[in-house]
Order: structure tokens, then C-alpha cells, then sequence
């Protein structure tokens, strides 16, 4: 059975290119919907959304929930000084440069572009070459790099876009750059940051649970953050990641998968997490919650944090005072 038309090369290639006006209309088509919403949310939707100090010199370029760890860098660095931005692309195809260039600062001297995809062969990936593109015989062209992100749903988290901007302003910025992992085979990853960026808001409380497959830890915070949300004035966002063999499930009260935890838990009985050292168990924590975490522990949990090794199977660690609204065993 054959379906759609036959069409023989004498009249295929020019019905194909008819078609470029539909295309040339959508990009203004698009932004005309766009305002409709913007004035029904109150939210501001563009084909590019621009983030950041109006005179940014140095731009990251993204599309995707990637866009929303960085803004939350950009503030934050904004905040201590520095003159950064995001552009966030609504409309990649057909790729509108009116558009683009009424939201990019003119000030912008270096830009990072942020792919979620990998090209093997390519000089760079798609986003990355199609901003070069925009510039090209351009004067006040500013200087391009691209890189990867998020492959296999691989996590970003605020260093690794802290970390873009550090290479941005770098004498020669890294290009073809991976974010969120270690290659040590062709060097392909930025460096970590020295010290952690600190993103936080007041007001909001994050909290951590650690379990194990079919413990039922999955239904429960799923119910309690239904709870939380349709029946307390607060505004609830739960955060689930599981493990492929199902031995790790980290499940996040929080805005984000990055935001530290104020509040740790892990199953009872606990035994099986002694194996893991604080490190790991401490280090999601906020400051005030690692510390506090670290003095209410027992002595046989204590001695894990040096070396790996067991407790005794049943024992639960002892806690007291304050330390117990820091780490909780359900």
C-alpha cells in the first residue's frame, strides 16, 4: 500500500521550497501567541528570553529545564558583582536572528552554548553552530564556545554552570567542553570550582530520604508531598531519583535536585547504610544540617566516617537534642 503522493523530480524541489513562506511567517506568528500568554500568566514569553545584567559581558545560550539552574546562577552571581546572563531559546526552528539579537545585550563579549546532544564528527553541536552562524561577517562578533551537557539524563547542578562562566573568562576559553563529568580520556571537561556556589532562597525548607528498592520510601514521600501541597499554605515540589539496580533512591522535598538539604533521612533499620561514608551521607546537607548531622551520629557511625565498614546489624544510631531534627530515621 502506498501512501502521500509520488512526485517526480520535475516538480518535487520546487513544491518544497514553496513551502519557505509558512516558515519565513512563523517566527512573528509564534510571538504573537506568546504576548496572548504573557498577558493571560503575567509571565513574560519571547522566542528568546533574556536573564541577567543588561550590560552581561559574558552569555550563556540554552534551551531546555537546563535554562532554570541557570538563572538561578546568573542571580546569584549578579548579586556578588559579576555581569553575566542567559539567553533561553523558546523557538529553535526556524531560528528567527531578529529575534535573537533584540534580546542579546550588545554588550556581550564571550557566549557559551549549551548543547544537550552530541554530534561525533561535527566541528560543534547544533545550538553552538547555528549562534556562530548568526554572527558570521558580524564586526562586533563575540567570542564563541560550545559544550554538552545532561547526556543520558546526566545532572547539572549550579558549579557546572558556575563553572562555563569561570571558562568564559578564561585568556582562551575551553571549546567542545563537557560539564557534569570527569574525562580523563580526551579532556573534554571543565575543572571543578575550588568552592562551591552557594543558591539558596530564604524561606525555603529542603529535605533528603535515602532508601532501598521495595521499602516503600517512594510511596510515602510521594503521599506526603501530596499532603504537604493540598492541605498546608506552602508550595511543595518533590525532587525523585532512582537507581537503575534500585540500591540507591535519592528523593528530594526541594525546588530543585541541587538545592542542599536541610533535613536528612534514611530507612530503619540503617544498618545497610553504614557502608556509605559521611561524605556521601553529609554532604547533601546545608552547612548548619552537615555540622549538626556530624555531632549527633554514633560512635560506631563515626568511625565509618574515617573508613569504610558495617555496624552491627539493628543498631540505630543514637541521637539527642537538637541533632534530631537534622537526621531522621522514619
Amino acid at each position: 500500500m502506498i501512501r502521500g503522493t509520488a512526485q517526480n523530480p520535475d516538480i518535487y524541489f520546487q513544491e518544497r521550497e514553496a513551502g519557505n513562506r509558512f516558515y519565513l511567517a512563523l517566527p512573528d506568528l509564534v510571538e504573537s501567541y506568546m504576548a496572548k500568554i504573557t498577558a493571560l500568566t503575567g509571565r513574560e514569553y519571547h522566542l528568546f528570553n533574556y536573564h541577567g545584567a543588561p550590560d552581561a559581558e559574558r552569555v550563556i545560550i540554552a534551551m531546555g529545564s537546563v535554562c532554570d539552574t541557570v538563572q538561578e546562577v546568573v542571580e546569584t552571581l549578579n548579586a556578588a558583582g559579576e555581569k553575566v546572563g542567559l539567553l533561553s531559546v523558546h523557538l529553535y526552528r526556524p531560528f528567527s536572528l531578529a529575534h535573537f539579537f533584540a534580546q542579546l545585550p550588545g554588550s556581550v563579549q564571550r557566549i557559551a552554548v549549551l548543547d544537550r546532544t552530541k554530534e561525533p564528527g561535527a566541528q560543534a553541536e547544533p545550538l553552538c553552530l547555528d549562534v556562530k552562524n548568526a554572527f558570521y561577517q558580524r564586526d562586533d562578533a563575540p567570542l564563541i564556545v560550545g559544550g554538552r551537557y545532561a547526556l543520558g539524563g546526566k545532572d547539572v547542578l549550579p558549579n557546572d554552570i558556575a563553572a562555563v562562566f569561570d571558562n568564559l573568562r578564561q585568556p582562551l576559553p575551553k571549546d567542545g567542553f563537557t560539564l557534569g563529568i570527569v574525562d580523563d580520556v580526551t579532556f573534554t571537561s571543565l575543572p571543578a570550582r575550588q568552592e562551591p556556589l552557594a543558591v539558596s532562597h530564604a524561606g525555603i525548607t529542603a529535605c533528603k530520604f535515602w532508601g532501598m528498592g521495595s521499602d516503600g520510601t517512594v510511596g510515602a514521600n510521594k503521599s506526603a508531598i501530596k499532603i504537604i501541597g493540598d492541605n498546608t499554605p506552602l508550595y511543595a515540589q518533590a525532587y525523585f531519583s532512582y537507581d537503575s539496580k534500585k540500591v540507591r533512591r535519592d528523593h528530594r522535598f526541594a525546588p530543585a535536585l541541587w538545592r542542599p538539604a536541610d533535613h536528612l533521612a534514611l530507612p530503619d533499620p540503617p544498618g545497610r547504610f553504614y557502608r556509605l561514608l559521611s561524605a556521601i551521607l553529609c554532604r547533601p546537607l546545608r552547612p548548619a544540617g552537615g555540622a549538626e548531622a556530624g555531632r549527633h551520629l554514633s560512635a560506631q557511625l563515626q568511625l565509618v566516617r574515617g573508613r569504610a565498614g558495617a555496624a552491627p546489624a539493628g543498631q540505630r544510631p543514637a541521637l539527642s537534642g537538637a541533632g534530631k531534627d537534622r537526621l531522621l530515621y522514619p
